[in-house]
């Protein structure tokens, strides 16, 4: 691993260039890939997913701006409640462990208060509860953002017949003349391993 690592920034690492539209949409040939073929209909997604990239990345950053301007208020809402709960996680996993469980400290407050003040713990249950189905929604309008644009990105890919220079330029990143940033990303997740990947 640390191999892969340190052999990254000695690759010529960039983007590919920003296709021109006629390129990706307007001139662009479609037609239904063969799903029982898992190789060719892989060779395909990756190609496409390597050489519009750069299309895909500004898309991408464009439609998650879009939803965030039409639902501001419940895009940030929902962003601020995710990145709560990634700081939480951070914390309460790295924090110093108090006897046998690192959540003692925690679970000794709640037993107390549920003890001593178990009106109080119902109401805080009922708000809680309140809160968190108030949240699906804020959350959902902030995941539309992130989940919308790769679902639209994964059907052009698959849809979107290669042509001549999406498959040379796809050849080049992966013999490692010239490394892409998706391409490095598909490597990690073995979408790109000799087994599925042929130059067809």
């Amino acid at each position: 691993m640390r191999q892969d690592i340190k052999h990254i920034p000695n690759q010529d690492l960039r983007f590919t260039p920003l296709r021109s539209l006629n390129d990706f949409l307007l001139d662009a040939t479609w037609n239904t890939p063969n799903f029982s073929d898992f190789q060719r209909l892989n060779n395909r997604i990756v190609s496409n997913l390597i050489y519009y990239q750069t299309n895909y990345f500004v898309f991408g950053i464009a439609l998650f701006l879009l939803v965030g301007i039409n639902y501001p208020v419940d895009f940030l809402f929902g962003l601020v409640v995710v990145m709560a709960v990634l700081m939480g996680f951070i914390y309460i996993s790295s924090a110093p462990r108090v006897g046998n469980n690192p959540l003692a400290s925690v679970e000794n407050f709640f037993r107390s208060a549920k003890e001593d003040r178990p009106i109080i713990v119902l109401i805080a249950v009922l708000g809680i509860s309140y809160l968190i189905l108030s949240f699906i929604g804020k959350l959902f309008i902030f995941f539309l953002g992130i989940v919308l644009p790769i679902q639209i990105i994964i059907l052009h890919a698959t849809f979107r017949k290669r042509n001549l220079a999406n498959r040379v330029t796809n050849k080049i990143d992966q013999i490692g003349i010239q490394s892409t940033p998706m391409g490095l990303f598909l490597s990690a997740l073995g979408l790109r391993s000799p087994a599925l990947l042929e130059f067809n």
